[in-house]
């Protein structure tokens, strides 16, 4: 996809608009998720995936960025338009989200799993307002932003999902809020694959060589402890010793 463009004036138009509007319309959060992947990995119809994009999801573009303030947001949605586009063509033609999107499950306690009929291609959570808020990016790089939500459901969900082939196969959590009464992608969050290198192999179990002990060396070690701890005797000390703490010297 080419990006060069002579840039516009006021007496001409852009070539495209993207979509402020989801093509699914004003249904309910099982019908827009789906509609989302089928757009973009299934047909590769990146611009109508894109009117799935909220604004508000700018700033996790923003957040990866050395200083977020300076972002330049107008750029946001071609980025992401670009990012779109790329994952597709890797992924190659498919003619369903079948065996190209598995649901992974969303390992934090609060989120309630919603029952859907593609739980096969993802996994759906009614995610409470504390959780939200901490999870969307737009929150966190907002100054003053409450960082202190009711546990409320009901505003936002999170779809999880691995996509299957992907050369780096992560798992990636998509939140979703109405916005003007459609249901929008706000922000998101991809998690690298964990580690799987093999832990190192635990080292074996040391041998215990007995050997059979000299009867006069464990006669003598006894009679020193019962000696030095137990009788509380002190060990007599050489002749040379005596003399020095006496002060006698020899001629």
């Amino acid at each position: 996809m080419s990006l060069d463009r002579t840039p516009d004036t006021k007496d001409t138009t852009p070539g495209f608009a993207l979509p402020k509007v989801p093509r699914a319309g004003k249904k309910s959060i099982n019908v827009m998720v789906p509609d989302f992947l089928q757009a973009w990995l299934v047909e590769g119809n990146i611009v109508a995936a894109m009117g799935y994009v909220s604004e508000r999801s700018y700033a996790c573009l923003a957040q990866d960025t050395p200083d977020p303030s300076v972002f330049d947001r107008g750029l946001a949605p071609v980025q992401i338009l670009v990012n779109l586009k790329a994952a597709h063509d890797t992924l190659g033609k498919h003619d369903s989200l079948e065996g190209l999107v598995i649901g992974v499950p969303l390992p934090i306690p609060g989120p309630r799993a919603v029952n859907q009929p593609h739980q096969a291609q993802f996994a759906l959570y009614d995610i409470p307002e504390d959780l939200a808020a901490r999870f969307d990016c737009a929150s966190r790089l907002t100054p003053g932003a409450p960082t202190k939500r009711p546990r409320e459901y009901g505003q936002h969900f999170g779809a999880t999902f691995r996509i299957a082939g992907a050369r780096n196969d992560t798992s990636i959590a998509l939140l979703w809020a109405k916005e003007d009464g459609y249901w929008k992608i706000v922000s998101w969050y991809v998690a690298p694959k964990p580690d799987e290198t093999p832990a190192a192999p635990a080292p074996p179990e040391p041998t215990v060589v007995r050997i059979k002990a000299d009867l006069t060396l464990v006669q003598a070690a006894e009679d020193f402890v019962h000696t030095w701890l137990i009788r509380k005797t002190t060990m007599p000390r050489s002749n040379t010793s005596r003399r020095e703490a006496t002060g006698a010297t020899t001629s």
